[in-house]
């Protein structure tokens, strides 16, 4: 059956076709509120309340505990019970004859007149004879109805011919013993096993019945008897541990005794104890991460701690000690500075001088080796591609003396000291005279270039 609003949704669907669909979905999904979003939260049944029910009937003794509810549910039970039994003889009164079978009392003569039914034997017409004895033959003459009989041959009853029942003589009048012979007639044998394993079941019953429980063995004379009731003490005792078990929190139930025993040393459930052991090793691994964590902030405080006294250190002038260096001595005691015993000792401060134009050229650019470096590099490939094997230097890149720099860093190198460099081998003292100084050795020739230099 459809919806209202299905059926509305239809209805416009076929007055306004396409248009009106588009408007019916738009507002569906736009601005209809399911009812279902509207109610509030279901209330579930807790654990405690199912067994209170539970409790609250005896299954046993089929009733409840409680004496007013029970006296309702019978009250109950019997209403329903007159309900269904007087539907089932107004059904029987419809389906069934008009009369009482036995003593032909109408059974709706209270509620309507005597002329209402008549029976069928008194209809005009009607050929059909019905008995009016329970037997079905004449007691004068032992001859059936339709031989002795008042009636007309055609109205006289049907007789149903039927077969004599077979004579059955009770065994108490049947004698199968001789008492003379004390044997029996027929078959003594088999007949002398069979009283003999009568009397032992009879003899073994008796047993049972008497003796059902050994007091000394503590367990049932019956092997069937004990089996049962074992069985029943192990799902008693498996019922406690499992009821123990749920009682028991959350917590408990995910610890290692739970799945591993702690006296005897074996596994009662690998999986569990795989997932403990998985979650071992990630708390582990947790706490790695944490230790790795906390050094390396305390490396970076250290680094800040190192970066504050080096800032502090770096707001304090060489010169002071560079002057108290030259002076020699302590202006205060007068103590000369050296390693003797009467001596002062000088420390070495942390301050650092400045650089000179020489270093700070070559922190703002490559220094020389490298630039050098990069250039011999580029000319040994440039000869291996074209006679197919390295060109040999005579020369060594760190040798800056017997080297011509760039346009680019000859006015910087002019101005600076370059003896003071490091690294290097320092050039020839401009006070010395021109003719001790070293001559520039030759630029190797690059194969291929007439007159080429790997310098120029």
């Amino acid at each position: 059956m459809a919806t209202p609003r299905a059926a509305s949704t239809e209805t416009s669907n076929r007055q306004g076709g396409w248009a009106a669909q588009m408007q019916e979905y738009e507002r569906e999904k736009r601005y209809h509120i399911d009812p279902a979003l509207l109610k509030g939260p279901t209330v579930g049944f807790a654990k405690g309340v199912i067994a209170t029910k539970e409790r609250a009937y005896n299954p046993l003794l089929g009733r409840f505990l409680d004496e007013k509810r029970e006296v309702e549910n019978r009250h109950l039970q019997k209403e329903v019970e007159m309900g269904h039994l007087n539907r089932a003889r107004d059904i029987q009164l419809r389906r069934e004859a008009a009369f009482d079978l036995v003593t032909h009392e109408k059974k709706f003569e209270a509620i309507q007149s005597s002329n209402d039914f008549m029976p069928p034997g008194g209809v005009k017409g009607s050929s059909r004879s019905y008995p009016d004895s329970t037997v079905d033959f004449n007691i004068v003459s032992n001859l059936p109805f339709d031989q002795h009989h008042p009636a007309h041959p055609a109205q006289r009853p049907a007789v149903a011919h039927r077969v004599p029942k077979k004579r059955q003589v009770p065994a108490m009048l049947y004698k199968d013993f001789n008492i003379l012979t004390n044997r029996y007639i027929y078959d003594h044998e088999g007949k002398t096993e069979r009283d003999r394993q009568l009397e032992l079941l009879d003899a073994a019953d008796k047993h049972r019945n008497v003796n059902f429980f050994h007091p000394i063995k503590q367990k049932f004379c019956d092997d069937r008897m004990e089996q049962r009731v074992t069985a029943c003490e192990d799902a008693y005792t498996t019922e406690v541990k499992l009821r123990g078990e749920e009682a028991q929190p959350l917590t408990h139930r995910g610890s290692v005794t739970a799945s591993y025993d702690m006296v005897t040393h074996e596994v009662k459930d690998p999986e569990l104890m795989h997932y403990i052991v998985a979650a071992e090793e990630g708390r582990n691994e947790r706490y790695k991460t944490r230790h790795a964590f906390e050094d390396k902030t305390r490396m970076e405080s250290r680094k800040q701690e190192d970066a504050a006294i080096q800032a502090t250190i770096a707001k304090t002038s060489h010169e002071r000690f560079e002057e108290t260096a030259r002076r020699g001595f302590d202006i205060i005691t007068g103590q000369q500075f050296g390693n003797g015993r009467k001596d002062k000792q000088l420390h070495t401060p942390r301050t650092k001088p400045k650089d000179t134009a020489l270093q700070q050229v070559f922190k703002k650019t490559k220094s020389p080796d490298q630039r050098l470096q990069t250039e011999v590099g580029q000319a040994r490939a440039l000869a291996r591609d074209n006679n197919g094997q390295a060109a040999e230097a005579t020369w060594k890149p760190g040798d800056v003396a017997t080297l011509r720099f760039q346009d680019s860093m000859a006015s910087g190198l002019h101005s600076a000291r370059i003896g003071e460099s490091t690294g290097r081998r320092a050039m020839t003292p401009r006070n010395e005279p021109r003719s001790a100084r070293l001559p520039a050795p030759p630029a190797p020739p690059v194969p291929g270039s007439p007159g080429g230099s790997i310098y120029s």
